[in-house]
């Protein structure tokens, strides 16, 4: 499974990672941001076992627990990069429309076919 959030999109995924119904499941997380400063639920991560790679806008360095995805833009290729068996997992993507779009077409091109969207609007 890989769970790309943008922003407050990591909020469902916080939830599910701290329910403990993922721990046995191979989990990437995804979690552009616009600084380290800005990461919420950095616990829950730290603790859920999943493989949390954050793209900091600011080139802030991210937790020690974290890989750094760098601050280049989230294509289908720099997924394939990050995640290579991209194409193999079910891909969940939340954040504001925009993003979720923007994110959605990234997986798509990456080579996901199983993508699920959930959009915040007004954010």
């Amino acid at each position: 499974m890989l769970l790309i959030a943008a922003g407050i999109g990591i909020a469902p995924f916080l939830s599910q990672l701290a329910s403990g119904s993922s721990a046995r499941r191979d989990i990437v997380v995804l979690y552009l941001a616009p600084s380290a400063a800005e990461l919420a639920g950095r616990d829950v991560l730290e603790a859920s076992g999943a493989r949390v790679i954050a793209r900091l806008s600011d080139g802030s360095p991210p937790p020690s627990f974290m890989h750094d995805a760098g601050r280049s833009r989230i294509d289908g290729d720099s997924l394939r990069e990050l995640i290579p068996d991209v194409a193999e997992r079910d891909v969940y993507v939340s954040g504001s429309p925009a993003n979720v779009d923007t994110l959605r077409s990234a997986a798509r091109h990456a080579g996901a076919g199983r993508i699920h969207v959930d959009a915040f609007a007004g954010y």
